[in-house]
């Protein structure tokens, strides 16, 4: 009986809690299946961790929204316990609502325990508990332990500790469930040398060549404003170009990889392919390829990392650690059409915002034509603001890029005159054929705004005095109002000073106007108003253009005045709109300006240092530099120094500003007189090659093909060889700033030069040029060879610091021979040799930077010379006379070293006899057509020759020639290359009085030159085609300038 009793205690506790399926919920839908966790007795409202959730629900028949079975239930403890060993014991309870027919099933789960912890390490390609190396030092950073109830979420904390200690490279878990418990295996690799770093799955051309250099740190990730000097670092080095041919043995860490892990997958997003990403495996290879190893070692690897495998054992790193970034690229998305909504009817508002003319590159003056007059509003628009924006038609997806766009084009709205301009990157959809993205921008431009009010604050300083003296005047304005004015191009009506109180309000005039105190004020009423531009006011650098602010401060650096202070304020006025012609479906709000200009004070030079001109002396360079301590500092005439040291050419072409930049400094001094703001000006100079010595062979249309010898010295000093005679030895001959040039070109084809000329700039240091050349040449041009034996001596004043007034005298013997049968009777009458005794004068205004690729500047002159006659003799009397004039505009300033420029060029060239010559000569005579390298008076597309009067095809010449040009020239590296598009032309007539506009002949065309220290002269290489012809033109599609230096 005893036993009996003590059987029922035992048993009712179970009896009580026993689980029983409620009437009504067999076949019941099920409601919700909640899981939560027991252990150590106690219940807690949470999933187990020990096994993911869905992996439980995956593992169970039982489902929401099934019928409820208690036999399905309980096949499904049984699995998670007793077949899968997930879990120690699993208990249900069910709540079943008659309401609703529903049943509510709740699991409590108790997790397992672990019951072993294996750790192992590659040792020779294959995982051993014998390649763990101290070990124990990471197990006290792990709260996991055997006999413990397992965790995923503590199994991953232990594992972000122990990474975290710095001693491992990778750390990866794996877990079966046993009978015993749980098996944790972690395999480890410690901190050891990777033997080399390949990728898999790389397969867009060129990127595995770039990922490398950017994880080197040496390539950024997208292409720079500025190019990076060749070897610098442009983003962190993860790892070395090397490591990945493995020419070393590469020392890792987890930082390295994981930083080289978002290097690939930020280059990959920001090149159109969003959706890539790159696993870093580091694998220690077996000694031979097994694949069902790896596959087993390091889970699921790709074919192609299998394969980089193979091949990296085959070329001997088995049993060697290795990095392979395993990349998974995704589909390439590519740009298609960028259309913007809401800016019907907008046009621009009395500026370029929105028109074609802003489009630039290459081929740029095209395109801008294209959009202007031929291309619908529409198109035109959208090209104008596609120049503000990263995303480019053709060009990668990246919707970083097209949300930063947006922000990009409200901003530049807002400068261009829409204030309240909103713009918001409204959707991307796939083209038609799915193959490209259309990006949308939707645009709220609002109402632009216009000035019809400017305001002058302008403020005067008194002279600085020392502490204690009595303080002086101010200083009066340097400018009037209508000057400043002019100046910019506003016409105005200036606004009564009885009216400024009415107008502007009684608090904002109080104190604005105080002569005495060197306070100023004027108002101005535009005739027309202006509109509100932050790029007409202030500039765009990128297009080269100063604005309103760039033409005040040069207008008072020319009054003296170059360190002003100047703002311009815009004043919020209540919303009165105006009409305006402006192409706008919003009404015009008005808007006005106030400009606040400090005078300052007048500056006086102070000192002038150059540095970094080992080998030019400072006299040479100093020449050049119209600015003398003592002299009023003008910023306009240090920037004119500046570009007359780049026209010298003694100065490293390819460096930042042309090898020449000037930094000015004020001080302030104190004297007798008062105190005096000075302004040092330092000059940093990088010397360039001046010195060339060239064996050339070469290709020329005209000339055929040439060798020749140079020697040319473009900072030479004669001196030296003074000096080498009487004084100390120096066999520099470099630092003068003379010139002097030899060649010898042998007859090989068809021409052969040998010439010598000597440039002495700067005469006994005064602005006097002088020099002197000599010439024998003779050119077969297949009709007749002509050949020319003279000596020109020459001399020149600099009456300005940009203008040369040279005086010049030429004696010259000019023969022509090997006149073909059929050559025109011109050319036949002109055989023999003639004698021509010539004085010449030249007046020369030039503010380029470069004599050969000027960037900035004009270059006009004109050039009269005077031949035969009583007094000078020869066989030859006429005269001759031409005149030049080129202009270059920078564009675009593409970075510090290149610069996008327009060229133009306007020449004429008329002469005629005089005294007893009856009819110039056929040698004499102008020639149009062809290719020379600076592209005056020539017409490419045509023959040598081959524009003008001729007869059977032979050209016979002309007395009176027109030409010009129009020409793009786009850099490409700095110094060395460049791309033109040109449009020449041009017309030839016997005489001046048979010119006739109508018969010009005009072409167009693509080229390139090339200039290398080299070569004596520029390679070019032109593609020309006629756009108005005329008969008996000589067409040529190809001309070149060809040479090969050695």
């Amino acid at each position: 009986m005893r036993w009996f009793l003590l059987f029922i205690l035992c048993l009712l506790p179970s009896l009580l809690c026993a689980q029983r399926v409620p009437v009504g919920a067999e076949g019941a839908r099920v409601g919700s299946i909640e899981l939560k966790v027991k252990s150590e007795g106690k219940i807690f409202d949470r999933a187990p961790d020990s096994a993911p959730r869905r992996k439980i629900f995956e593992a169970m028949i039982t489902r929401e929204s099934r019928p409820f079975k208690a036999e399905e239930l309980k096949r499904d403890i049984e699995y998670l316990t007793e077949t899968s060993h997930m879990f120690r014991k699993v208990e249900w309870k069910l709540d079943y609502d008659s309401a609703a027919e529903t049943v509510d099933v709740t699991l409590i789960f108790t997790q397992p325990l672990v019951w072993r912890i294996r750790v192992v390490a590659p040792l020779k390609g294959k995982w051993s508990e014998d390649g763990v190396v101290d070990f124990w030092r990471a197990r006290g950073q792990m709260d996991t332990a055997e006999g413990a109830e397992f965790s995923v979420a503590r199994m991953d904390a232990d594992v972000k500790r122990v990474y975290d200690t710095g001693g491992f490279l990778d750390i990866r878990t794996e877990y079966k469930y046993t009978s015993k418990g749980v098996d944790l295996l972690f395999r480890v690799i410690q901190n050891q040398p990777l033997s080399i770093l390949q990728f898999s799955g790389v397969h867009k051309s060129g990127f595995e060549k770039s990922l490398k250099k950017v994880i080197a740190g040496i390539e950024p990730i997208r292409e720079l404003p500025v190019a990076p000097t060749e070897g610098t670092l442009v983003s962190p080095r993860y790892f070395p170009q090397a490591a990945f041919d493995g020419d070393i043995v590469t020392d890792a860490n987890a930082a390295n990889i994981l930083g080289s892990k978002q290097q690939i997958e930020s280059y990959y997003h920001v090149n159109g392919f969003p959706f890539a990403e790159a696993r870093p495996l580091l694998i220690s290879l077996p000694m031979k390829y097994d694949r069902d190893s790896l596959l087993e070692n390091y889970g699921d690897l790709k074919d192609s990392t299998l394969e980089t495998c193979r091949g990296l054992i085959g070329d001997g790193y088995g049993g060697k650690l290795v990095l392979v970034f395993e990349v998974y690229e995704g589909p390439e998305l590519l740009v298609g059409d960028i259309r913007f909504t809401g800016l019907e009817g907008v046009g621009s508002p009395g500026n370029d915002a929105v028109s074609g003319s802003r489009v630039g590159g290459f081929f740029g003056p095209i395109y801008q034509f294209w959009y202007k007059f031929l291309a619908s509003n529409a198109t035109e628009r959208a090209a104008a603001l596609g120049e503000n924006l990263r995303t480019k038609e053709g060009g990668p997806f990246v919707e970083s890029d097209a949300i930063r766009d947006a922000e990009t084009l409200q901003t530049y709205f807002q400068q261009r005159g829409w204030l309240d301009a909103k713009v918001t990157f409204a959707n991307f959809e796939f083209n038609e054929t799915r193959t490209r993205i259309n990006v949308i921008f939707h645009v709220e431009p609002g109402s632009p705004y216009a000035i019809t009010n400017i305001r002058l604050e302008y403020g005067t300083s008194s002279p600085r005095v020392p502490q204690g003296a009595e303080p002086a005047e101010f200083d009066q304005p340097a400018v009037t109002w209508e000057k400043l004015l002019d100046t910019l191009g506003i016409e105005a009506l200036m606004v009564p000073a009885d009216q400024y109180g009415a107008r502007f309000g009684s608090d904002y005039m109080t104190g604005l106007i105080d002569p005495a105190k060197g306070k100023f004020f004027s108002s101005f009423d535009l005739t027309e108003p202006v509109p509100y531009d932050e790029f007409l006011l202030n500039g765009e650098p990128g297009k080269g253009t100063i604005g309103y602010a760039g033409i005040i401060r040069a207008l008072m650096a020319n009054e003296g005045y170059s360190n002003i202070d100047l703002s311009m304020v815009r004043v919020e006025t209540k919303t009165d709109f105006i009409k305006t012609e402006w192409e706008t479906p919003f009404p015009v709000r008005r808007t006005e300006l106030i400009i606040k200009l400090q005078q300052g004070y007048k500056s006086i030079v102070g000192n002038i240092t150059i540095r970094g001109n080992e080998a030019t002396r400072d006299d040479a360079i100093r020449r050049n530099i119209t600015l003398f301590p003592g002299d009023v500092y003008d910023s306009n005439r240090q920037r004119n120094s500046d570009n007359r040291l780049r026209r010298t050419q003694w100065f490293e072409q390819a460096a930042p500003g042309q090898g020449v930049s000037s930094r000015a400094t004020p001080r302030l001094v104190v004297t007798e007189d008062g105190i005096v703001e000075y302004t040092d000006i330092d000059y940093d100079v990088v010397e360039g090659r001046t010195n060339k010595f060239n064996f050339a062979a070469g290709f020329n249309s005209t000339t055929g093909f040439t060798a020749s010898v140079d020697l040319t010295l473009m900072n030479f000093d004669i001196s030296s060889a003074v000096s080498w005679i009487w004084g100390e030895p120096n066999f520099t001959f470099v630092g003068a700033g003379q010139s002097l040039s030899f060649k010898a070109q042998p007859p090989l084809d068809r021409q052969q030069v040998y010439s010598i000329s000597f440039d002495e700039p700067w005469l006994f240091g005064y602005p006097v040029s002088a020099g002197v050349s000599g010439e024998y040449s003779t050119i077969d041009r297949g009709d007749y060879t002509r050949g020319r034996l003279g000596v020109d001596p020459y001399i020149g004043w600099r009456v300005l610091p940009d203008v040369l007034w040279s005086f010049g005298y030429s004696y010259e013997i000019i023969q022509l021979k090997d006149i073909a049968s059929n050559a025109p009777q011109e050319i036949k009458d002109a055989k023999g040799t003639e004698v021509l005794s010539t004085l010449w004068s030249q007046i020369r205004w030039s503010t380029t930077d470069n004599p050969q690729y000027p960037t900035t500047g004009w270059d006009l002159s004109y050039r009269y010379q005077y031949t035969g006659g009583l007094l000078l003799g020869g066989t030859l009397d006429f005269w001759r006379m031409n005149a030049n004039a080129s202009l270059y505009l920078p564009i675009a300033h593409l970075d510090p070293t290149r610069t996008m420029v327009l060229a133009f060029n306007v020449s004429s060239y008329w002469q005629d006899v005089h005294t007893d010559t009856d009819v110039i000569p056929f040698p004499q005579r102008f020639l149009l057509g062809g290719n020379s390298i600076g592209g005056r008076g020539t017409l490419r597309g045509f023959e040598y020759a081959g524009v003008g009067p001729s007869r059977n095809d032979i050209a016979i010449g002309g007395n009176f020639m027109v030409t010009g040009f129009a020409e793009l020239r786009f850099p490409i590296f700095p110094g060395n290359l460049w791309a033109v598009a040109f449009i020449d032309a041009g017309e030839l007539s016997p005489t001046m009085n048979t010119f006739d506009g109508r018969g010009i002949t005009v072409s167009g065309g693509v080229g390139l030159r090339l200039l290398l220290p080299i070569l004596p002269v520029p390679f070019a290489l032109d593609f020309g085609f006629p756009i108005i012809n005329q008969p008996g033109n000589r067409e040529q599609v190809i001309s070149i300038n060809l040479g090969f230096g050695f």
